[in-house]
């Protein structure tokens, strides 16, 4: 099945000659988009409330929490919805270690990309987003990313009006302060955070 075709590439931003520029700039990046497309639901109708409607379009939203505690189980409703839509998705394996057997029956619409390296995701995310073609990119067990890479996928998602997913897996062994600098990196980005505890219980997200 061929893919859509790509939307044409955006024109480079103008030189900076200030630190005020660069600071409008930020914010016009990370600020959420002025869209009128509904949010994509996740079947779960108390989530979806606390989401205001679902993982919106046009953002960056993060979804972190420990490995077991129902993350990719949460996205994969999203996925569906998605391509109920007739829409395409793009999930960025980082670390391979997504299971194949629950996600085949979505369709061929629904692409997995595993990049030679864990290092390598946040470029194939942003290659994804820029190509204007998935309507979600979700961006699985990807290492930190640097402000650069924050910026630029927030500001991607945001240009084409796509839903861009971070998915960060915190450590068994992890400690609050560990989970409280993940989140906090995320303000850099205008993150949407959302929060998953063990047993599947959603805290109610917010922009950190």
């Amino acid at each position: 099945m061929a893919l859509p075709a790509p939307h044409p590439a955006a024109p480079p931003p103008p030189p900076l000659s200030s630190l005020e520029q660069l600071r409008a700039r930020m914010a016009a990046v990370v600020a959420p988009p002025g869209g009128s497309a509904p949010p994509w639901r996740t079947g779960v109708g108390g989530v979806d409330r606390l989401l205001g409607g679902g993982i919106p379009r046009g953002r960056l939203t993060q979804v972190v929490g420990p490995r077991g505690a129902g993350k990719s189980t949460l996205l994969r409703g999203v996925v569906a919805e998605v391509l109920r839509g007739g829409g395409w998705v793009a999930w960025v394996d980082a670390q391979r270690t997504l299971a194949p057997g629950p996600w085949s029956a979505l369709g061929a619409r629904l692409i997995v990309v595993r990049p030679p390296t864990p290092h390598r995701s946040a470029w194939a995310a942003d290659q994804l987003l820029r190509s204007g073609v998935f309507a979600l990119v979700v961006l699985d067990g990807a290492p930190a990313l640097s402000r650069v890479q924050g910026v630029r996928l927030a500001q991607l998602a945001r240009d084409r009006h796509l839903a861009c997913v971070l998915l960060m897996h915190e450590p068994s062994n992890s400690h609050h302060s560990a989970t409280n600098a993940m989140m906090a990196r995320s303000k850099l980005f205008g993150a949407l955070v959302v929060q998953v505890d063990v047993g599947g219980r959603v805290v109610p997200p917010s922009v950190r």
